[in-house]
């Protein structure tokens, strides 16, 4: 045998492994450039592209796992919504006390009624209107 037919197939061997390293499938383009020569690599030409397939299926799964990653989110932002959000309590309404003179601070209503019932503040003693801005006696305070 001729060596430039062998040299032929070698080359095409050759040529048909680097279409088929294209195409993910350098073992098949090597096999069928050295077993049919020229058109072994027309065969390799004709091959599926086994590399796109692979880049399909991985962009097919990315994008099953964001769509599943979004409904996640989806479900957790309902599920967030969807608590009820206790309501704080009421702040009771605080007003300033002055006995004999002395400034006792801001009370609310229910310690002021202790205080009276105690004895340590009389109905006489005095709480400031923020709306008549000045000092009304306490009998004078509808909350009591």
């Amino acid at each position: 045998m001729d060596s430039s037919i062998i040299l032929w197939w070698i080359f095409c061997a050759i040529i048909g492994g680097a279409i088929g390293m294209a195409k993910d499938r350098t073992v098949s383009g090597i096999v069928w450039g050295g077993l049919l020569g020229p058109i072994g690599i027309i065969v390799v030409l004709c091959l599926p592209n086994l590399k796109k397939k692979k880049e399909e299926e991985a962009r097919r799964v990315a994008e099953i796992e964001r769509k599943h990653q979004m409904e996640l989110q989806q479900a957790q932002l309902q599920q967030l919504q969807q608590r009820t959000i206790p309501t704080p309590p009421k702040a009771e309404r605080q007003y300033r006390i002055a006995s004999n003179g002395e400034d006792l601070g801001e009370m609310p209503v229910p310690t002021i009624k202790l205080l009276i019932k105690t004895g340590k503040l009389t109905l006489h003693d005095y709480y400031f209107d923020i709306h008549a801005h000045d000092w009304i006696t306490l009998d004078s305070l509808d909350a009591l």
